[in-house]
């Protein structure tokens, strides 16, 4: 037995366990192995998705080059305009009036008295009721317009309008106090038009109309959507002078200061939609350039920049402007510029229905999809509605400025024959080329309802349906142009109004 077990013990030994530290560094050899295949994985996924995204980009970016038109604010920038031909110094004068810039007085009775008539225009130009308790403030606001009218109107003859915008940068800046000078303005020149009328004093309150259009016009050269939405609020204005004064017009060529007939002539100007054209489609294509640079800035991963540039919608890009993640703006950039390109195109139909037609399908937000898909079309989601937006707007504002033109053609008729017309076909070929085209509705044509209570033109409403002139007010009794059944354009001068809500302001 004994010699048994030391034969046992000086045999080969049993086989042992692997020691932990080879183990342990067996399975470190595999991480590191896994770890290198998802990398390599990552980064070649990483490499295809950025190629292909860049492929879309750069065949978007190709089919605008192919139509000619422009893409980034550097190309939208007009050509440079000789100081004696251009309007916006002119109209850069007219902001310096004392009505305009009080707030740039020094303390004193004279900068109140200017404040408070100037908190006055917006009801002086709304509200009849209003001008009727303030005739003598009336007075004054229309003696104090005197200079920014005469210089607005030299500045509506020229041909040239350069705002001093800076195109060259990746990024428009825009200088937005001029823009609010610009529909103080208009305000002025509202208020001045009416109150001329209400003097009896017709020809000076057309041509304050038509420094509203010129105002318009030069607005209108700003490359963005914003100066386009200003230019379109000032265009209103306009129309809605014509409104409050068309029915008791009368001018005799003698009492133009211009000479000529003024009537007519605002007729004509009133039928050419070729500038209000040419603002919009600029405007959206002020609008593309934005969203385009604004992306650019996003991939280059310059995020201050993004923030400055892009305010609510650079914030809304920055958790995806990291490198792992700017193949997802690229392709945002790519959508972007298929929808805002459809946008740009519907703004030049000549109807609302074939915009429509053309215009990017509403989009419908996908609350159960992941939050990367989501983050990955956050920007063109926002943008899909203001597309929808300035397309009714500007549909709304070539329905009005028809109606007006058609309201200055009654008028003329009813001054030439004692009356007016039965139907819009009889002011053709005299006094309208054609009888105007309903923009909302394919086919269709400006109403008349001469017999009505009150007397209106109208046009249908973006729903295409025909309501009979129906229209809706506000709880105060002021009429309600955005959400009326149709767009009614009042032949008496009589829209519903509410009341002025205006106080006086208090010292400082």
């Amino acid at each position: 037995m004994g010699e048994t077990n030391l034969r046992r013990q000086d045999g080969p030994p049993a086989p042992a366990h692997p020691r932990p530290e080879r183990r342990h560094r067996s399975w470190t050899k595999r991480v590191f192995i896994l770890l290198a295949v998802f990398w390599v994985a990552t980064g070649a996924a990483r490499l295809w998705w950025g190629v292909a995204a860049e492929r879309e980009l750069d065949r978007q970016v190709r089919a605008i080059r192919d139509r000619g038109e422009p893409l980034t604010y550097a190309e939208l920038a007009p050509p440079p305009v000789p100081d004696e031909q251009n309007a916006a110094r002119l109209y850069r004068r007219a902001f310096e009036s004392p009505l305009l810039s009080w707030q740039d007085l020094p303390d004193g009775d004279e900068k109140e008295r200017l404040r408070r008539l100037g908190s006055m225009l917006m009801c002086m130009y709304y509200n009849r009721d209003f001008r009727r308790e303030h005739p003598e403030d009336l007075d004054e606001i229309v003696r104090l317009a005197a200079e920014p009218v005469e210089l607005a109107r030299w500045a509506r003859r020229l041909d040239g309008v350069d705002w001093g915008i800076d195109y060259d940068g990746v990024t428009i800046v825009i200088p937005m106090r001029w823009l609010g000078d610009s529909r103080a303005l208009a305000r002025v020149l509202a208020t001045v038009a009416i109150g001329e009328h209400e003097r009896g004093r017709d020809a000076e309150a057309v041509e304050s109309i038509r420094d509203l259009l010129g105002l318009a016009r030069a607005v209108d050269a700003d490359a963005e959507e914003i100066g386009w939405l200003v230019a379109t609020g000032i265009r209103s204005r306009a129309f809605e002078g014509v409104e409050e004064v068309a029915p008791g017009l009368r001018v005799d060529n003698g009492e133009s200061p211009a000479g000529g007939d003024p009537i007519r002539e605002l007729l004509t100007e009133l039928l050419d939609e070729g500038p209000q054209r040419r603002g919009a489609v600029r405007g959206m294509r002020g609008q593309r350039a934005y969203l385009y640079q604004l992306l650019e800035l996003a991939r280059a991963g310059k995020q201050e920049e993004v923030i400055n540039a892009g305010g609510s919608d650079g914030e809304v890009l920055l958790p995806t402007a990291g490198f792992m993640f700017r193949p997802v703006l690229a392709y945002e950039q790519a959508r972007l510029l298929v929808i805002a390109g459809k946008c740009v195109e519907a703004v030049g139909q000549p109807t609302y229905p074939l915009a429509m037609d053309i215009a990017p399908e509403r989009p419908v937000w996908d609350y159960e999809a992941g939050w990367t898909h989501r983050m990955a079309r956050a920007v063109s989601h926002v943008h899909h509605p203001t597309c929808y937006i300035y397309l009714r707007r500007y549909y709304s504002s070539l329905a009005m400025r028809r109606m007006a033109a058609a309201a200055i053609a009654l008028r003329l008729y009813e001054l030439d024959h004692g009356r007016r017309p039965d139907t819009l076909e009889a002011l053709v070929p005299d006094y309208l080329p054609s009888v105007p085209d309903d923009p909302f509705v394919e086919g269709g044509k400006v109403m008349y309802l001469p017999d009505n209570d009150p007397p209106v033109l109208y046009c249908v409403g973006e729903n295409g349906r025909d309501n009979g002139g129906k229209f809706r007010v506000y709880s105060d009794g002021e009429l309600d142009r955005e959400t009326s059944p149709d767009l009614v354009f009042f032949l008496d001068g009589l829209p519903p109004q509410g009341e002025c809500t205006w106080e006086p302001p208090r010292p400082r």
